[in-house]
């Protein structure tokens, strides 16, 4: 999961990880799929399209819109087909890797938002809990510290961070 504001990176970073794991890192051939809001709401037909005999990274970008758009019932068959994606028709059982995208964390069921993986882009206040709870209260300061940084980053255009005993500034 990639969690954050919009124009937070997350998009970027499913892509650049995906592009890690299928062209340099895996040792199986992958496929990246980019998919938008009517490829997920539509997600049986979505996997119909998908190659049976070759793994596949999925990535879900800004699916927060889900509980807004979409009905309990729609949910239900997302979270099926989802439970048993890795089972295409006319093929082997391949490797998924579900790679999602969504602004709060909160924001999606909780069966869509298993994860063996999170990503956090951005902090803002009413966040803080949810992360921490996500997280782990022994994370709060580094949590607290997210949110420090993106806004120095955001207002002053750079950041001071400690790293090995030496302090670095990113610009």
């Amino acid at each position: 999961n990639a969690i954050g504001k919009q124009s937070s990176g997350k998009t970027e970073l499913m892509k650049t990880l995906s592009h890690l794991v299928a062209h340099k890192y895996s040792k199986i051939p992958y496929q990246i799929s980019f998919f938008d809001r009517n490829n997920i709401i539509n997600l049986e037909e979505t996997v119909k399209t998908l190659k049976p005999n070759i793994s596949h990274i999925l990535i879900f970008d800004d699916i927060g819109f889900l509980k807004a758009d979409v009905t309990s019932v729609g949910i239900s068959k997302i979270e099926k087909t989802l439970s048993i994606i890795r089972h295409l028709e006319g093929g082997e059982d391949v490797k998924i890797i579900l790679m999602k995208g969504f602004q709060y964390t909160k924001a999606i069921p909780p069966f869509l938002r298993q994860n063996d993986m999170t990503f956090v882009s951005s902090v803002d206040d009413n966040e803080i809990d949810s992360l921490t709870t996500l997280l782990g209260k022994k994370y709060l300061q580094k949590i607290k510290l997210l949110k420090a940084y993106r806004y120095d980053g955001a207002s002053v255009g750079e950041f001071n961070y400690k790293m090995g005993g030496a302090k670095k500034v990113l610009y």
